[in-house]
């Protein structure tokens, strides 16, 4: 009989913004592998523990699946800003999950748009309306300008313009 899969190694993770967290991993060592890798699986949850505590308990926890054995990476949408996640690694092979990876803990950024208001946004002659996008879905602010402009441009590229 067949084992699963080692722990994958090397799990790096880092807070994109808000509401997302970046993960990489390496695969298992070689005599770990017991099989072809079908996918990663990034299990993470909300944790309720504020103290940095281990004994904490996860609460909401999801599975994001790679479905394939040669990624190594994966950005987590849709999180909570300013909150605390729990977060780690499994492959598996056709036999199924392997060891999980040791749990990381990663804390989304601070909800920045949150704070701002319509008079923090520059305004221009050319300027033709300012969309705001919900903090859940997008942090990017944009400037719709003229016809002569792509549609809605980030506001990060909009410094160069002006």
């Amino acid at each position: 009989m067949h084992a699963v899969p080692g722990e994958p190694r090397r799990v790096r993770i880092e807070a994109v913004n808000s509401t997302a967290i970046s993960v990489e991993w390496q695969a298992p060592l070689d005599r770990q592998l017991n099989g072809v890798i079908r996918g990663y699986q990034v299990h993470y949850a909300l944790t309720d523990n504020l103290d940095g505590d281990d004994r904490g308990h996860s609460v909401a926890g999801r599975i994001y699946d790679t479905m394939n054995g040669s990624v190594y990476s994966a950005v987590i949408v849709g999180l909570r800003p300013e909150s605390e996640y729990r977060v780690h690694v499994s492959a598996y092979t056709r036999r199924g999950d392997g060891l999980p990876s040791r749990i990381k803990r990663v804390r989304t950024k601070g909800a920045g748009a949150s704070s701002m208001h319509f008079s923090d946004i520059f305004t221009s002659s050319s300027a033709e309306r300012v969309i705001f996008s919900p903090v859940s879905v997008c942090l990017s602010v944009c400037l719709c300008l003229s016809a002569s402009l792509p549609a809605c441009l980030p506001l990060y590229v909009l410094d160069a313009l002006f």
